[in-house]
């Protein structure tokens, strides 16, 4: 999960929008988060 935010991030920063980020890293965001990392870290 946190490599699919640091891609996002990275795009964002380098001026790209969120069209052209990998679907698959869209998905990974949204479908869960790391189980042994606590949503309040």
């Amino acid at each position: 999960m946190w490599a699919a935010l640091k891609t996002v991030r990275e795009t964002i920063r380098a001026g790209g929008s969120l069209e052209s980020i990998d679907p698959e890293t869209i998905r990974q965001l949204l479908d869960g988060s790391d189980p042994e990392t606590p949503l309040n870290h």
